[in-house]
């Protein structure tokens, strides 16, 4: 992967797509990575896995909670804190 600064991204931006369509362009900002920039069909096939991951993490949240949907915290117990002078 390549990365770009970004005002190199600014600067050469129609490259940059060039270049994403062969692999993923990181562009940081800051030194630090910002962003990737990747093919239109490869961004397709990410964001339907995404809403799948979801889907399963959403439905496995709400077992988890059907599970322990008669969990009672324990009784909280003030205890002194000792101040320094």
């Amino acid at each position: 992967m390549k990365e770009w600064t970004a005002a190199e991204a600014k600067a050469n931006f129609s490259r940059l797509m060039d270049e994403a369509s062969r692999s993923p362009q990181v562009v940081s900002k800051h030194g630090r990575p910002s962003c990737v920039m990747i093919d239109f069909e490869s961004y397709r096939k990410n964001e339907g896995r995404l809403t799948d991951v979801m889907g399963r993490l959403l439905e496995e949240i709400r077992t988890i909670n059907q599970l322990e949907d008669d969990f009672e915290p324990p009784p909280r117990i003030d205890r002194p804190i000792d101040f320094p002078d």
